[in-house]
Formats: C-alpha cells, sequence, structure tokens
C-alpha cells in the first residue's frame, strides 16, 4: 500500500470487521457487556502489523497475520482487565516466529452510533516482550478491576519468578514462593449484622423474630423504622466490644474448620 493511500484510508475512517458477535468469554464474564460487532479501525490495524509506515504512532510489527489471529486471542484469552478510563484490556500470550513469548494487549472501545447507542467494539492493538515491565507497570497503576482470568495462567506465570525459569505455570507450583489461603469476605457486615440480631432480638427483646423474618422477606419494604433501628445497632470499626467480640468468635469458629484443611500446594491451611 501506497503511503498516500494509507493516509486516504485513515482519513476515511475505514475499518476491518474482525468478528460479527462479542464471544461469549466477554459476554459471560464482564458486567455490562454487549453483544456488538468487533472491529480494528484501519490505522490500528496498520500500526499493530507494520514496522513502520506513512502515520503517525508507535509501531508493533505483528505482520498481517495478526488479523487473522485476533478472533482466537479475543475469545480465547489469559485475562481481561477493566482498567480506569472505563475500558476493557485484553491480555494473551502471544510465540514469535523465533518462538520468544510475548504480551498482546487488546484494548475494546465501545464506539457509539449517530443515535448514541453503542454500536460495536473498536479494537486497538498492542504487543510487548514478556521481560518488558511496560504491561506490568500499565497494571499496577490503571488497572480497576480483573473481569477474567484464564487457569492455568500463562498470563500471570510470566510475571512471577520462577514460572519461566522452571517453564511451569503458577497453577503447577512453578513460583519459588506457592503461597495459598483461603480468604474470609464478608467478616465486617456479617459481625455487623449478627450484632443488630442479637442486640434487638435477644438482648433487648425490641424485634421479634417473626417480624424480621418478614422484613428481610420483603427486602425492608414498608419497614422503615425498624430498618433505621437495625442501622443503629455497634458497628466494627468504632472500638465498640459488644460487636468486636462478635467477630472474634466468628473468626474463630471460620478458623477451626479450615485449619489443617490439605491445600493445593501439597501442604495445609493454618
Amino acid at each position: 500500500m501506497s503511503d498516500a493511500d494509507a493516509r486516504a484510508a485513515k482519513a476515511a475512517d475505514s475499518y476491518i470487521s474482525v468478528m460479527k458477535h462479542t464471544p461469549d468469554v466477554i459476554l459471560n464474564n464482564v458486567e455490562g457487556a454487549q453483544d456488538l460487532e468487533v472491529i480494528i479501525r484501519f490505522d490500528a490495524l496498520y500500526l499493530a502489523s507494520r514496522a513502520d509506515g506513512a502515520l503517525d504512532g508507535n509501531y508493533h510489527d505483528l505482520g498481517a497475520e495478526i488479523t487473522t489471529q485476533l478472533p482466537q486471542l479475543i475469545s480465547d484469552p489469559d485475562a481481561i482487565v477493566r482498567m480506569d478510563n472505563g475500558r476493557l484490556n485484553i491480555f494473551a500470550e502471544m510465540k514469535t516466529d523465533k518462538g520468544s513469548s510475548g504480551i498482546i494487549s487488546i484494548e475494546l472501545n465501545t464506539v457509539k452510533d449517530i443515535n448514541s447507542k453503542y454500536s460495536k467494539y473498536n479494537l486497538v492493538v498492542s504487543a510487548f516482550s514478556a521481560k518488558d515491565n511496560y504491561v506490568l507497570n500499565l497494571l499496577q497503576k490503571r488497572a480497576e478491576r480483573v473481569e477474567y482470568m484464564k487457569s492455568p495462567n500463562p498470563f500471570a506465570s510470566l510475571f512471577i519468578r520462577g514460572c519461566r525459569q522452571k517453564n511451569l505455570d503458577i497453577t503447577e507450583l512453578g513460583a519459588k514462593y506457592n503461597n495459598d489461603g483461603v480468604h474470609g469476605l464478608g467478616i465486617a457486615p456479617a459481625a455487623d449484622a449478627l450484632a443488630a440480631i442479637k442486640k434487638t432480638v435477644f438482648d433487648e427483646k425490641s424485634v421479634d423474630k417473626t417480624q424480621l423474618v418478614q422484613a428481610l422477606e420483603c427486602n425492608f419494604e414498608g419497614c422503615d423504622e425498624l430498618r433505621s433501628r437495625l442501622l443503629n445497632c455497634p458497628k466494627m470499626g468504632n472500638n465498640d466490644k459488644y460487636v468486636d467480640e462478635i467477630c472474634d468468635e466468628m473468626l474463630d469458629f471460620y478458623a477451626g474448620i479450615v485449619d489443617n484443611v490439605p491445600n493445593s500446594a501439597g501442604g495445609v491451611f493454618r
């Protein structure tokens, strides 16, 4: 393609259709994802596939065959990450012709049509060496949350000491340090809820158990006074022994259940 043709294609906002529908891995794992056509603008493809050219930007020299690989890379990624600008970044391991590993980053940006409805996912493709800290720095600074992580996980393994040296995935205990744990999530709200029940139903006897169950079943619709009373009960984070002791008892019970249970790393939880 001549330089003039390249500039003309960019000026015309021409694009290539990569996929007619959004892959299931995005629809099933990303809240609010829509089934849209996936496209790549000419200038984005031009920068991704070539080593240099007539358009301004960072060239990635992935070759023209990158267009045939994009559907597979998007449909079977190693990770999908929501960035702080609201866009999705798809990360996948990429093998070069020389056998070296790399990371390909595919940014999905929703494009609106003339009626301001989301009509397409527009792709921006970048590639980085597996030894390049750019991707790691990008995730540390810009990542908001991980929407999907593949297992086995070659993407994460590239950044974990020991995995590359042993040629083992992190899920195959390739890491130098294999930490394995069970996370007790929602401890504070659970303790707050139990404290509210204990105080109002059992200590003060100001709320009947049947009344509380009925309020929960209707999500407190029409029960504003009861809801307010429960919200005003002791809460964690205020150095209040009433609720803190409930939390201690709950965590002791939780720890007793998982203590000495075998884990996936060949040891036991402690």
